[in-house]
């Protein structure tokens, strides 16, 4: 019997219809991704628990970064160096140390998970810096100074790990937030030196220590507080599923949605992946991933032009903003007769600068987007250091000063939120190491321009930044992906060793209905407690 080509597709049709409706048939099942539960999650008691945490390791170690630029006169001057090259040794030893310490916590936090290398990480930074404060010479000085860069450089892993667990409509503005730490610690750092170094030396009884070595421990401190959170912190999910533990993944997904107060999700967890894999392979191939394997990833499967792109972004980016940090007490430095002293107030008020412009960059970001406000970022401090060349009086000297660390500081912040952005979960701590390794470079060589060549030539030096800062706004133009509104990209390792791009689709805001549940203590919930379902989306096989 020869069935006409209706009866056929209603014949399919019919068959279609049963095999939905087939309890039994497996056609149609509940997932859900970890983009879905933190989008449902929205943001919450977990994230600004996190945000504490996370912030507080970048107001420590932004203190320890731009400390140098205090303490480095009062050493050139206590030691005798020279100002040709043992002072700009002294100012880029740190950064020297930085550009290994990048790629090293970058590869480390995506074999072993951002949570344990930033412990590590951040005791290491604390031993260095208060063993730092003992140095009897400028050698040892010099030393320590290149091992405390090493434990310094791994500051983006807070930073890497507060990323992963934002939703994506707040996560612009939420990064920058995070960055007020560190702007926090560097106004912080100008009181403590406006209150410690004029004095020279501090007096515990019989004790006479210097003022330099006094505030070198106490910028150490806070860490300890650090170390004081990070048991309860979680590890990224992002992370854990992409080493295939999927159970570990689940149970910090739970976690989130209950201490934010949402709805229970049910469902299958998923990667979202087109080829996937199952847990023990995952791990497995994880743990064979080497780190010139996570490197050459950056340059390849269609990413070699936006790494590089972002790389020279970041290089202009480092020279300009530690440039103006270091500059600063020198650019106010008054001189009478044969002494000088340094005007701590004007550097407190241009430390302080970097509040407006992060306000301003939290705003910019999602409405001229990432790309953009780093433009303009580039061109309003090229335009605010130029003019810092002409002779002024000293309060006018002040406010283009407070100009230009805005937006430089602004743009910096930019770029901080974009960087994890780009890089896709089992390669984004290498990336963002490769980036902030290429920054470190800037960051070694621009103190040769903020001291050497700007006490023999302000003007000279000054127009290095502004001319770096317009050619860095061409960069920004080169740039072809706006990262404003997207989902965090996953490598997922397939069988053949290929890196599989998933969840790269602009998400749309989730409305979700808060139910009434008691409140529970945010310390154990985050450690671990009695875990809850997760609901999910119906999505097709």
């Amino acid at each position: 019997m020869v069935m006409s080509s209706d009866t056929t597709e209603a014949a399919v049709k019919v068959d279609v219809d049963i095999a939905n409706n087939d309890p039994n048939n497996n056609a149609v099942q509940k997932t859900y991704t970890i983009d879905d539960v933190i989008d449902h999650a929205g943001m919450g008691r977990f994230q600004w628990f996190l945000l504490i945490a996370t912030g507080l390791a970048w107001f420590a170690e932004s203190m320890e970064t731009v400390l140098i630029g205090f303490v480095l006169p009062i050493l050139s001057s206590q030691w005798d160096l020279n100002d040709n090259i043992q002072t700009p040794l002294l100012g880029s030893a740190m950064f020297s140390g930085m550009m290994i310490g990048a790629l090293l916590w970058g590869a480390l936090s995506d074999r072993f998970g951002r949570k344990k290398t930033m412990f590590v990480n951040v005791l290491l930074t604390c031993a260095l810096g208060i063993t730092t404060a003992c140095s009897p010479n400028w050698i040892f000085f010099l030393i320590l100074r290149v091992f405390t860069g090493i434990a310094v450089a791994g500051n983006h892993i807070p930073f890497n790990l507060f990323s992963e667990f934002l939703p994506v409509h707040m996560r612009g503005s939420m990064l920058i937030a995070s960055q007020f730490f560190w702007t926090l610690g560097c106004v912080l750092e100008a009181i403590l030196a406006w209150i410690f170094l004029p004095m020279e030396t501090i007096n515990f009884g019989a004790f006479r220590v210097d003022a330099w070595r006094f505030m070198m421990v106490t910028i150490s401190l806070p860490l300890l507080f650090v170390l004081a959170f990070l048991p309860f912190l979680p590890e990224s999910p992002r992370y854990l599923l992409s080493v295939g533990k999927k159970k570990e993944c689940e149970e910090v997904l739970r976690r989130v949605v209950r201490i934010n107060r949402q709805t229970p999700m049910e469902g299958t967890l998923t990667d979202g992946s087109t080829n996937p894999s199952n847990n023990e392979t995952k791990e497995e191939e994880h743990e064979h991933i080497s780190f010139i394997s996570r490197v050459k990833s950056l340059f390849q499967h269609g990413m070699w032009r936006i790494t590089c792109v972002i790389l020279l972004v970041t290089y202009v980016y480092y020279f300009c903003y530690y440039g103006t940090v270091i500059m600063t007490p020198s650019y106010f430095e008054v001189k009478t007769g044969d002494e000088s002293s340094t005007d701590y107030l004007s550097i407190l008020i241009t430390s302080a600068a970097e509040l407006p412009g992060m306000i301003a960059a939290a705003f910019a970001v999602n409405w001229l987007g990432r790309r953009r406000t780093q433009t303009v970022c580039f061109l309003l401090f090229s335009a605010a250091t130029l003019i810092l060349i002409a002779p002024a009086p000293l309060w006018v000297r002040t406010i283009f000063a407070v100009i230009s660390r805005a937006c430089v500081m602004a743009g910096f912040s930019t770029l901080m939120v974009m960087v994890p952005e780009v890089f896709p979960t089992t390669v984004r701590g290498t990336g963002i190491g490769v980036c902030a390794g290429m920054g470190q470079i800037a960051a070694f060589m621009t103190p040769f321009v903020a001291t050497s060549l700007f006490r023999s030539s302000e003007w000279a030096a000054l127009s290095v930044y502004g001319v770096m800062a317009f050619i860095g706004a061409g960069f920004t133009l080169l740039i072809s992906v706006e990262t404003a509104g997207r989902r965090l990209e996953d490598f997922v390792p397939s069988a053949s060793g290929a890196m599989v791009t998933i969840n790269d689709a602009p998400s749309e805001k989730m409305e979700i209905t808060i139910p009434a549940c008691k409140g529970e203590d945010v310390f154990n919930e985050i450690a671990g407690s009695p875990t809850s379902p997760i609901q999910g989306r119906e999505e097709s096989c």
